[in-house]
């Protein structure tokens, strides 16, 4: 099994709509948006961010434009890669930047369901913290509530450890969610 990541492109509108709007398997993430132009109008800024990532990358690379600017460009918003298992996506990854200035950054991920357990995640995780590492992040960190097992067990198998617990933090689903962060240092 081959696992690669790439920015989100216009193509990749039917599985960012099937992610998005499968309530199962959106349900620890937030809840889903109500409608399809919802979806549409995060898709297309979704797609501007990724746009706005790769053009950065480049000047980046160049040693041109520092992370504190791509936060200006992007201020405290997920850029979105898709996932790739062999030739086929089946995910979506994205990190957004906290604070330019400590340089810590946070990631999440969503497998479509048939591709789950198979540690497409974990690889796809291992691609991003390689590309974060290269811009120079100092920290990533996630958060993930208690009972996403499956999430837990990504991070730990990528090398993140449990910084805090936050009790009955997130009330959605007409429930409360305990919370827990995750963090590794990467430079």
């Amino acid at each position: 099994m081959t696992v690669s990541i790439m920015p989100l492109k216009q193509q990749h509108w039917p599985l960012f709509y099937q992610l998005r709007s499968n309530k199962k398997l959106h349900f620890y993430v937030t809840d889903s948006l109500d409608s399809e132009e919802q979806l549409a109008e995060l898709f297309d800024e979704c797609l501007n961010h990724a746009e706005t990532f790769e053009q950065w990358q480049q000047l980046q690379q160049l040693g041109l434009i520092p992370m504190a600017l791509f936060d200006a460009l992007i201020p405290r918003q997920f850029v979105d890669f898709t996932i790739y298992e062999n030739d086929k996506a089946v995910g979506m990854i994205a990190f957004k930047i906290i604070d330019p200035a400590s340089r810590l950054v946070e990631v999440g991920y969503l497998i479509d369901g048939k591709h789950q357990g198979r540690g497409i995640a974990t690889k796809a995780l291992q691609q991003l913290l390689l590309l974060l590492k290269s811009f120079d992040v100092h920290k990533v960190m996630a958060h993930c509530y208690s009972d996403n097992l499956a999430s837990l067990k990504v991070l730990a198998n990528t090398g993140f450890s449990q910084e805090g617990y936050l009790k009955q933090h997130r009330f959605m689903h007409q429930q409360w969610f305990d919370d827990v962060i995750m963090g590794k240092l990467i430079n």
